[in-house]
């Protein structure tokens, strides 16, 4: 945790990084004695090993002032047309491979400019929060990095596309990104497998869950770092009219966090669909808008 200390002076939320553990030292101990479980402890190594960081290197002048339906700003609205780079964090949540039967060629930027393109391809879906990448825009100025668990990881990179489902009020969004890099397309494909396995296999524990288990974990790049996991639990549940929720949380973030993927072992072992969205001095941090 070196790399994060060096940060101390620098960070007024966080001073030190007490609370964040590098993610190559993560053990089953880190959780609270009640949840020390091995499918939960492989599930959340498994939900990291999904987490990537992002680079974006533009604003959009297309941004709103402030977020739908509120006085809040909207981050970066001070910045709009600008190149200033930021880095935030969010998770591959599907893959689609595509064969060469398929008859479509590779669209990455490396095969637009080859005579030959590749025929075997795929498209990482990679969850965040709509404050991070607002459109397209941005998602064409969004680079991602795989593995990034430690400062002498290898440079495992892909581009972002476009923007699909994005919902600027709930503050979160899916960006579609292409590759024709096969090894990280079936790395993606077999850790997803990995991860429903296993939130399969904790669905059907009788653990006796009690309405007071309200474990949170996130792992998250702050301040652009190698990957970092925080363990808390949520003291609010903000339910909305559609059964959407928006959950308030003590496990820690800093500026970096925005968009990681925040599990929620409360609800019974399901698929978080919820990524970190902001922090308020009055209550803490919290989630974007999704049902669960």
């Amino acid at each position: 945790m070196v790399f994060l200390r060096q940060q101390q002076d620098e960070c007024a939320k966080n001073p030190g990084h007490p609370d964040f553990i590098p993610f190559q030292a993560f053990t089953v101990k880190h959780l609270p004695q009640q949840f020390q479980d091995n499918d939960i402890f492989e599930l959340i190594k498994t939900i990291g090993d999904l987490t990537v960081r992002l680079s974006v290197t533009h604003v959009s002048v297309s941004r709103p002032e402030v977020f739908p339906e509120t006085i809040t700003p909207f981050p970066y609205n001070d910045k709009k047309g600008s190149n200033e780079l930021r880095t935030a964090t969010g998770w591959v949540d599907k893959v689609r491979k595509y064969s060469e039967y398929s008859e479509k060629f590779c669209p990455c930027e490396q095969c637009l400019a080859s005579e030959n393109p590749s025929k075997v391809w795929g498209e990482l879906h990679v969850i965040t929060a709509a404050h991070v990448v607002f459109d397209d825009n941005e998602a064409k100025h969004t680079s991602f990095r795989w593995g990034f668990n430690e400062h002498e990881s290898p440079v495992v990179t892909f581009k972002g596309g476009h923007v699909r489902d994005i919902d600027p009020l709930a503050d979160r969004c899916t960006v579609v990104c292409v590759t024709c890099d096969l090894g990280l397309i079936d790395k993606a494909i077999c850790t997803l497998a990995q991860r429903d396995s296993l939130h399969k296999k904790i669905q059907e524990k009788d653990r006796g869950l009690d309405e007071n288990d309200n474990l949170v974990v996130v792992v998250s790049h702050p301040h652009g770092f190698p990957k970092q996991v925080t363990v808390g639990f949520w003291t609010e549940r903000n339910l909305g009219t559609n059964n959407e929720t928006r959950y308030v949380y003590t496990a820690s973030t800093c500026p970096g966090s925005g968009g990681a993927p925040v599990y929620i072992l409360s609800r019974n072992g399901l698929p978080s669909y919820h990524c970190h969205s902001g922090y308020s001095p009055h209550k803490g941090n919290f989630s974007c808008v999704w049902l669960g």
